[in-house]
């Protein structure tokens, strides 16, 4: 922080910061003015890239582990979009908790990506999903479906592999799709389809727990257990390139403006 406004904690002058997302004010900016309760402080010494990115992500994947449905060591999640940037911390995070992933893909690429992160199963999205997710998690049930895509034709693939009183929650639509339940599964099943927004958490969770969580965040990834990666970052006035390159379906990462 370069300058604090009055009755703002003067230990704040000079720290490094993470924003948190309200949508209230930009951050593609050399400057911005924020609330002091939307910024947490963290340490000099953590990799400011990673340290841009833990706002969102690794916060919507702590919650869907921690506060969707009580989640024990040895218990199954499934996912869509698991190697996108929520994808890989849910894997990371279950992974530290004992929780096991079944992670869905839409390539082999991406499979192999998810692999090494530590995904328990990595299935392809084709034909004979519902057969092979079946097959690959034997007599396991899943506990909680985290979707990411809309796409109820795949949602109905997978829902048959959640526990009977089990959920579904939505945390994005990549299709632009209205996600759906089968009529069976919502009603003789009694699964729950719910949606997720990281933003409504983190103004619902006390500034307590948020710091603690943040300071978590900030040990893991210390430690290499959060990692993003980064496609390439750009300076502010080259915002068009900026742009550019994350409508380019074959990137690999995360587009970030330094200064």
């Amino acid at each position: 922080m370069v300058g604090i406004g009055a009755g703002v904690d003067p230990e704040l002058a000079g720290k490094r910061v993470v924003i948190l997302p309200t949508f209230h004010y930009g951050t593609w900016a050399t400057r911005t003015v924020v609330p002091a309760r939307n910024v947490i402080p963290v340490p000099e010494h953590t990799d400011p890239l990673q340290m841009a990115m833990l706002s969102v992500n690794p916060a919507a994947a702590y919650s869907l582990l921690n506060d969707v449905v009580p989640l024990r060591p040895g218990d199954w999640v499934g996912l869509t979009l698991a190697n996108s940037a929520v994808g890989h911390y849910v894997v990371a995070l279950a992974r530290r908790a004992g929780v096991k992933t079944l992670a869905v893909v839409r390539n082999e690429d991406a499979a192999a990506e998810v692999r090494q992160l530590g995904a328990d199963l990595v299935v392809v999205d084709g034909n004979g999903l519902k057969e092979r997710v079946t097959e690959g998690l034997r007599d396991a049930r899943l506990r909680v479906l985290f979707e990411g895509t809309g796409d109820s034709g795949q949602i109905s693939q997978l829902v048959t592999a959640v526990e009977d009183g089990g959920s579904v929650i939505t945390f994005a639509s990549v299709t632009g799709q209205v996600p759906s339940l089968p009529l069976g599964d919502l009603i003789y099943r009694g699964i729950t389809l719910r949606g997720f927004f990281i933003l409504n958490w983190i103004r619902d969770t006390p500034r307590e727990r948020l710091e603690r969580v943040y300071a978590e965040f900030v040990e893991l990834v210390d430690e290499g257990v959060l990692h993003a990666n980064v496609a390439a970052t750009y300076p502010l006035e080259r915002y068009q390139d900026a742009l550019r390159h994350v409508q380019n379906d074959t990137r690999n990462g995360k587009i970030l403006f330094v200064s």
